[in-house]
Parts: C-alpha cells; sequence; structure tokens
C-alpha cells in the first residue's frame, strides 16, 4: 500500500514537467481572475504552514468557477493525496485526465486511484489505457527525442504498478 502511494506521488510530482508541449495540451486555457486568486491564496496558505483542507476548500471554489483551469486541479490533487483522501483525489484526476486526455500519465493516476479505493476493474482499465496511450506516442518518438525516456519511464512505471500483467 505505501508502495503505491510512493509511486503516486512521483508520478504526480512528474508530471507537471511533461504537460507543456505534449499531446494534450494543445489549446491555451486563460484561467479566470478569482479562480487564480484563489488557488495563488490556497498556495500561499500552505507555504505558511496552513491546513491542506481549508487550501482543498479554496481550490474546490476555484474549479467550480473555472471548471477547466488545470492548474487549481492539479494542486488540490497533491493536497488530497497528501492528507489520504483517494476517493477525492480520484475525482480529481478524472478532471486532470479530461483536460488532458492525450496524456498518458493521468490515466495511470486515475488507475491508481481507482485502485486505492478498492475498484479493480476501473484500475485496470485506466492502467491498460494509459499504457495504449504510452506505446502511440513512444511510437511517433525515437530514443534521440526529448521526453523519450521520461516516456519509458513512466511507462515502466505503470507497468510495475498496474494489477494486470
Amino acid at each position: 500500500m505505501k508502495k503505491v502511494v510512493v509511486i503516486l506521488g512521483l508520478i504526480i510530482a512528474g508530471l507537471h514537467s511533461c504537460t507543456n508541449g505534449q499531446p494534450g495540451n494543445s489549446k491555451k486555457h486563460i484561467e479566470d481572475s478569482k479562480a487564480r486568486q484563489l488557488n495563488d491564496s490556497a498556495i500561499k496558505l500552505i507555504g505558511k504552514g496552513g491546513s491542506y483542507e481549508q487550501a482543498i476548500l479554496l481550490l474546490n471554489k476555484a474549479t467550480e468557477i473555472d471548471s477547466d483551469y488545470f492548474t487549481a486541479y492539479w494542486n488540490k490533487i497533491a493536497y488530497q493525496n497528501k492528507l489520504k483522501k483517494y476517493s477525492s483525489a480520484l475525482k480529481t484526476a478524472t478532471e486532470l485526465n479530461r483536460l488532458r486526455p492525450n496524456m498518458p500519465e493521468y490515466y495511470v493516476t486515475v488507475g491508481m486511484l481507482a485502485e486505492k479505493t478498492g475498484d479493480t476493474i476501473s484500475c485496470n482499465k485506466y492502467y491498460k489505457d494509459g499504457l495504449a496511450h504510452f506505446n502511440n506516442i513512444l511510437d511517433t518518438m525515437n530514443e534521440k527525442s526529448k521526453n523519450y525516456g521520461t516516456f519509458m519511464m513512466d511507462k515502466a512505471i505503470c507497468r510495475s504498478v498496474s494489477t494486470w500483467k
């Protein structure tokens, strides 16, 4: 169980650096200014040692205002994972997946969180979808491509955490 939490944390921590310029991030979303203020307030709150629960409430308001605000979902899932609120994190991961449907890492994240909540049927579906997306992306790259190594490593992590082989 601890292994899954650590791997999930690694995937979540590494994802943000791969989203800009990658598949699924072709259009630029301009976030609502009020939603951005709420997101920034949540980050400042945590930076000052504040409550993760309070920060999540701010982020919930931000995503209610702007349902396509990727960064607010991104921060929310990190805080939910920190608090081990896996059911809530699963809903947030589903939103990340909706916003970046071509990023295989988000399928894996949804799969891992589904597994944490006991939904082995959904987790296997998301793991398979994630691997298919990794394969599709890797088929368009060669070993010298900028993110080839990252995608290969993430694919290997996906294979290692999946409940099916």
